[in-house]
């Protein structure tokens, strides 16, 4: 896995992809789109550390900091009607809340 920074991709990921197109302004239908998909989404926290398996709401609006995510639990991105749900497990998560993650 190769992790790339935007503007600094290597040449073997630009020759697969190609150079990156030059994309319009977006218009004020684009800018309601994002304040009303910003809200759709919504973070939460699975976590057994207070004794029992807990699954609660971290954030209820994106943009959602990086620093919400914290290495010994898992979180659940569910990213509303555009039916994508993403599972963050964290490094230090214990089995018990990978596996609730999962099911959840």
């Amino acid at each position: 896995v190769f992790v790339e920074d935007d503007g600094a991709e290597r040449d073997e990921m630009i020759q697969v992809l190609g150079p990156k197109p030059t994309l319009p302004a977006g218009t004020t239908d684009d800018t309601q789109a994002d304040v009303t998909n910003r809200r759709l989404a919504k973070l939460y926290k699975v976590s057994n550390g207070a004794g029992n398996m807990a699954v609660s709401l971290v954030a209820d609006e994106n943009p959602f900091s990086q620093a919400a995510l914290v290495s010994d639990d898992c979180f659940i991105l569910d990213h509303g009607t555009d039916g994508k749900i993403f599972v963050w497990k964290g490094r230090n998560a214990n089995s018990e809340e990978r596996k609730a993650a999962l099911k959840t």
